[in-house]
């Protein structure tokens, strides 16, 4: 996120695993434009300062352009609420579940 912070015209971004059929989880961005018309000149602007400043399996392999981002109650990004929306019901289960009872002291 930091790499793709600054670009203009983007309000606010979030970068989430998600799925890939081949790489099993890969860097998916959501971004809030100022613009929907200047969606294209975003898009471009992002995958260039990707390409530019990381790693290529650093790269967002997805952009969604979203009209806001999840927050929570204290007004924090709620990354568990977009992963939810990329893995469906399994992410936040997972993330939430207790471990074995067997594990618990």
């Amino acid at each position: 996120e930091a790499a793709l912070s600054g670009t203009p015209n983007v309000l606010d971004l979030a970068v989430v695993g998600g799925p890939d059929p081949d790489r099993g989880e890969v860097p998916v961005a959501f971004v809030v434009v100022a613009d929907a018309a200047l969606e294209a000149e975003v898009r471009r602007r992002l995958d260039g300062l990707a390409r530019e400043r990381l790693a290529r399996y650093k790269r967002p392999v997805y952009v969604y352009l979203r009209d806001e981002l999840p927050r929570d109650g204290t007004g924090k990004l709620s990354r568990a609420a977009l992963r939810a929306d990329l893995w469906g019901d399994a992410s936040s289960f997972a993330a939430s579940a207790p471990p074995p009872a067997d594990e618990c002291h």
